[in-house]
């Protein structure tokens, strides 16, 4: 039996999810808005991205699924020399993405949702296990007298556990 698998690229800067905003009440009910700005388009592109790469007779997951992800974010401008994105980096630059609140388990919520948006697996509780779940910035790489950074997004692979 083959084991079922899903890998994509979803452009953009990875939002996190998991902060809800009161927006008034309804009905006598609490309205909660996702406080994050710019969280539904990043859930969008993670979900295209994943129906852009299911083959047409697609079915979704029915069991535990393992979860890889990588987050790639933007460089700031101080991790250049001279301040300039189009020259090389700076020596001791970081690699990982850890001074800011892009807190890891809520970028994988984001994701989660989208990907059952996507119909990608029934629920997201099928996601049982998480491998090389890592938030970093871009690489750069040299182009000729040029650099380049990659773009940023997040790299989703998806494998089944049956």
């Amino acid at each position: 039996m083959t084991t079922k698998m899903l890998s994509f690229f979803a452009p953009g800067i990875p939002i996190t999810q998991g902060s809800k905003t009161p927006m008034g009440v309804k009905s006598g009910k609490c309205i909660m808005v996702e406080s994050a700005k710019g969280l539904k388009p990043w859930r969008e592109a993670v979900k295209y991205a994943a129906i852009a790469e299911k083959n047409p007779d697609w079915i979704p997951f029915t069991g535990p699924v393992k979860l890889s992800a990588l987050f790639a974010f933007p460089r700031p401008k101080n991790h250049y020399k001279g301040n300039d994105p189009t020259r090389e980096l700076k020596p001791g630059a970081p690699f990982y993405h850890y001074l800011s609140q892009k807190d890891l388990d809520k970028l994988l919520r984001a994701v989660f949702d989208a990907l059952t948006q996507a119909n990608v697996y029934r629920d997201d509780g099928q996601v049982a296990a998480l491998e090389h779940v890592v938030k970093r910035y871009a690489n750069q790489f040299r182009v000729g007298d040029n650099y380049a950074d990659e773009d940023p997004g997040a790299t989703i692979f998806l494998r089944g556990l049956e």
